[in-house]
């Protein structure tokens, strides 16, 4: 185990029977200290040494461990401490040689966690990922025939497909990708791995266009790719071709209808085609030939009313395979929204969460919504950017990771199941009215007025804590520090709160 991972134990779950009420009420007083502060300890200092008997660079997993402890005396605490040791002693000794795991199976346990969840292992820690920036452990994790094979398979879950393609660069979806492509027999390596080099390079052409349509058309591009590998339904990834296409028409501006009828024409050859790979190559031209016109106009042109659109999409649409998909791409000037899935049910669940301090900030959450030009009445217009605006204002740091973002997606009302993109960049006056926002938070708080942002963050926002969703209503557990003492003095409630857009109330237990 790595000298710098702790010990970790996700819930202690404590059973007594007793024929004595007297001693049933004694163990119900005392028992939680007894925990804290004699058995826990013990238990630490023991296994600080059973570690050394470990694998260098491995660590000891163990789902579950079932003691049934019976005391010669009642209420004999010490004795009850050594007989738990004893008893996990004989567990680990059992299972040090089947249990035990390398940090690149744990790694490897974390991503699929991770994109099959959007959160990480109990037992993984906020750093869970940055191994994956690592080369030489990229490297070896691509060279893992048995963790391909299992992204390869859950590539057909498409919740697993679609966060794979949104929390991952190109960069690392090209490796991914290649590896792919390199375990599947019936496919010509050397053509699908130079098309999708050819759309990495075209869909990294020009930074400054990396707006929300261009979001939009780099995950469909991916979809169509991965989609295409796993022999998803043809008449599926031809309709995402042809949002594609249609994205593109609708920002190219003053020649959006010859080069629609171009596309039209570009499509239609491909209705009957059975060569997948056709299609990336259509869409690489296409594509490329977007990033041109685009380079060529200083803005991007907005179509004059909702009218021509409907119109030129008539045009475009007219094959049956595609009414589906066109019916339900609705886009506006600010924001493009992809087909409507399946609902995504929140499940009833617990998660340990990253900055839950954010709680903190209740009251003034809608009006720094409303600033931000994010809130439609209610509702909040567009959650991602909302979500990772409360990310910047909790850590100052910009396109992390959706598991660092759980506590935030909950807030903005985004299913905790659901995907959301990485690549959001925010914009100067977005940061400008979080940092006002904080200013205020501190102005008002009396004891902290005199505080820096940095000082509110790091001993306030950034707090781990408990998300429940198992009750009647969420509720947020976060573990009190001496700096607490401050929260006595905050001229608001904490220990619950009503979101505008948010059904529940949310209680807090801090």
């Amino acid at each position: 185990m790595d000298k710098s991972q702790k010990h970790i134990i996700n819930k202690v779950f404590l059973e007594v029977h007793t024929n004595s009420s007297t001693e049933a009420y004694h163990l119900k007083d005392n028992l939680d200290v007894f925990l804290k502060e004699q058995a826990l300890p013990y238990l630490e200092a023991y296994f600080n040494e059973f570690q050394q008997k470990l694998p260098a660079k491995s660590n000891l997993q163990i789902e579950k461990i079932a003691l049934n402890l019976s005391l010669d005396r009642p209420m004999d605490f010490d004795q009850l401490k050594v007989l738990i040791k004893k008893g996990v002693m004989k567990e680990l000794e059992q299972k040090r040689f089947t249990n035990a795991i390398s940090s690149e199976e744990r790694l490897e346990t974390k991503l699929l966690h991770f994109f099959k969840m959007g959160s990480v292992p109990w037992w993984s820690d906020s750093n869970a990922l940055t191994e994956f920036y690592n080369e030489e452990m990229v490297t070896s994790l691509l060279n893992s025939n048995e963790l391909i094979l299992e992204l390869l398979r859950s590539l057909h879950q498409d919740l697993f497909r679609e966060r794979l393609i949104k929390q991952l660069d190109d960069n690392q979806l090209f490796e991914l990708y290649k590896s792919f492509v390199g375990l599947k027999i019936d496919v010509d390596t050397s053509i699908r791995v130079s098309t999708i080099n050819d759309l990495v390079s075209i869909i990294k052409t020009d930074n400054s266009l990396s707006d929300s349509f261009l979001l939009v058309k780099r995950y469909l591009v991916w979809e169509i790719a991965l989609g295409a590998l796993i022999k998803i339904d043809k008449t599926k990834l031809k309709s995402k071709l042809f949002i594609v296409l249609e994205l593109l028409r609708s920002h190219t501006g003053p020649s959006a209808k010859n080069k629609g009828e171009s596309i039209k024409n570009s499509v239609s050859k491909l209705i009957n085609s059975k060569n997948s790979d056709k299609l990336l190559r259509v869409l690489a031209g296409e594509l490329s030939k977007d990033i041109e016109e685009l380079r060529a106009s200083s803005s991007i042109v907005k179509k004059d009313s909702k009218k021509e659109r409907i119109k030129a999409d008539h045009e475009i649409f007219e094959s049956k395979e595609v009414i589906k998909d066109k019916r339900s791409l609705t886009h506006s000037d600010d924001e493009f929204v992809l087909p409507k899935e399946n609902a995504i049910h929140e499940p009833a669940s617990n998660y340990y969460v990253e900055n839950a301090g954010l709680i903190l900030l209740h009251p003034y959450l809608k009006q720094l919504l409303l600033n931000c030009k994010l809130l439609d009445g209610d509702e909040i217009a567009r959650p991602e950017i909302a979500a990772h605006l409360l990310h910047f204002i909790a850590t100052n740091q910009e396109k992390q990771y959706e598991y660092q973002m759980v506590f935030e997606k909950f807030l903005c009302n985004i299913p905790l199941e659901k995907p959301i993109n990485r690549d959001i960049r925010l914009s100067s006056d977005l940061k400008l009215q979080a940092e006002e926002m904080l200013r205020a938070v501190l102005k008002n708080w009396p004891e902290m007025k005199n505080a820096s942002l940095e000082l509110l963050r790091n001993e306030y926002l950034q707090r781990p804590g408990k998300l429940v969703l198992t009750q009647e209503n969420p509720k947020v557990i976060v573990e009190r520090k001496t700096q607490d003492i401050l929260l006595e003095k905050l001229p608001w409630n904490i220990g619950l709160c009503k979101l505008p857009w948010k059904n529940k109330i949310v209680f807090t237990d801090w």
